[in-house]
């Protein structure tokens, strides 16, 4: 649900909306921001009761099926599994392998439900479908639309040309990118090991490579890499995040879904298309309204800004590995390079998860402090920082004039 909103429920009315607002949220299910913050709860934590049921009827022991309905409708990530609902599924898969595609069915549902607008549950709750009319959520459906047919045909290639495993893998990275929450189908974001992989594209595959292995195995396609180019569309997707409103994080699709627009109406007002109003309007929750100038002017200085401290992020992350000379698992001891850097630091500073094996448990202490930082810096939205800085500083002026004076 996130702290801020708990904690905001329980300050004065005032105080805890100003720090709501600039967590990135905009809107308030009802007039009081306590009753609001009640009511996301209560919503929030029916589609855990009701994931967990879901994850129970296909073979999820219930205290795991608990654990990852909290998680995916937090867009958290975490798991009780030593490689995340990779090794759910192929436990669960033990009593029949339609039962691990269906868990990751459920996952699927789950993160999307967690990163969809709460004011969207609310409304559609209570049977108003006109809330579906809103820019976010069909901003959030072409960015689907536009990343998913190159997520299949990625994995698919991963997968040895098996589409349904393409069909199956891509769908739900792309998902749990997208959504923030880090749930991890595949083996591995290096490579892998294929032996028979099945219609359902996981049996038989060890992302475990030895030096003698990659001798060979790359060049006779016994071991194929992950694709490089999905490392960065992944990346895009965890820097867009999904709705305001919701428990996802990085950017959020309105603030990008702002800023795009902008650059439509300036595009439109260069080549001189004629315009009936000088006013944009916009569609939200089903209700045309105007786009105030301060709202573009915020989404554009928080994307900046956001944009900014992500490549300082990889770019250290990247000049402390080539010093390190910080290698792969690959078996064919790869370096990093500043994408794999890119990938890693856009799931921490968009509080994601997903990783391609920089972060593990020997990871030197300073990549882990600057992924902790930028973890930080992530989840309050940046702002409140600067909001926090800001107080900080005008009290301390005050003390020292009121010292002064005295």
């Amino acid at each position: 649900i996130g702290l801020v909103l708990v904690v905001s429920s329980a300050i004065s009315e005032r105080s805890g909306l100003n720090i709501y607002l600039l967590e990135g949220h905009n809107d308030k299910l009802l007039p009081n921001l306590a009753k609001s913050a009640r009511l996301i709860f209560s919503i929030y934590m029916g589609y855990i009761i009701f994931g967990t049921i879901l994850y129970c009827c296909v073979g999820v022991k219930p205290f795991d099926a608990l654990t990852h309905a909290m998680t995916a409708v937090a867009t958290g990530g975490f798991s009780t599994k030593a490689n995340n609902v990779n090794t759910l599924v192929m436990e669960v898969s033990r009593s029949g392998e339609w039962r691990g595609v269906f868990v990751e069915i459920v996952s699927e549902f789950l993160m999307l439900a967690g990163g969809t607008n709460f004011v969207i549950h609310y409304s559609l709750f209570r049977g108003k479908f006109k809330v579906l009319r809103h820019f976010e959520f069909w901003a959030f459906v072409g960015v689907m639309i536009l990343v998913w047919p190159f997520m299949v045909a990625g994995m698919t290639k991963y997968y040895n040309g098996n589409i349904a495993a393409g069909f199956r893998y891509g769908t739900f990275e792309m998902i749990s990118g997208l959504s923030t929450c880090g749930f991890q189908a595949i083996d591995s974001y290096q490579a892998h090991a294929i032996g028979g992989s099945g219609i359902y594209g996981f049996s038989q595959i060890s992302s475990t490579i030895t030096p003698a292995e990659a001798a060979t195995g790359y060049a006779n396609g016994s071991l194929i890499q992950f694709p490089t180019y999905l490392l960065f569309l992944l990346g895009l997707v965890m820097i867009i995040g999904m709705q305001n409103g919701s428990t996802s994080g990085a950017v959020k699709m309105n603030r990008v879904s702002l800023c795009f627009m902008d650059i439509w109406w300036r595009i439109k007002k260069t080549v001189g298309i004629p315009e009936q109003k000088e006013v944009h309007m916009i569609y939200r929750y089903g209700n045309k309204t105007k786009v105030e100038k301060n709202e573009v002017t915020e989404s554009w200085t928080y994307l900046g800004i956001y944009l900014v401290t992500l490549l300082i992020g990889a770019t250290l992350m990247s000049a402390i590995i080539y010093g390190c000379n910080i290698t792969k698992t690959d078996g064919l001891q790869t370096p990093y390079t500043w994408l794999d850097c890119f990938f890693e630091f856009s799931s921490c500073i968009g509080t994601v998860g997903l990783g391609c094996g920089i972060t593990n448990v020997n990871t030197l202490p300073l990549l882990l402090w600057i992924e902790m930082i930028g973890m930080l810096l992530g989840r309050l939205e940046i702002f409140v920082y600067f909001t926090l800085v800001g107080k900080m500083i005008r009290r301390t002026r005050n003390h020292k004039f009121l010292y002064r004076k005295a």
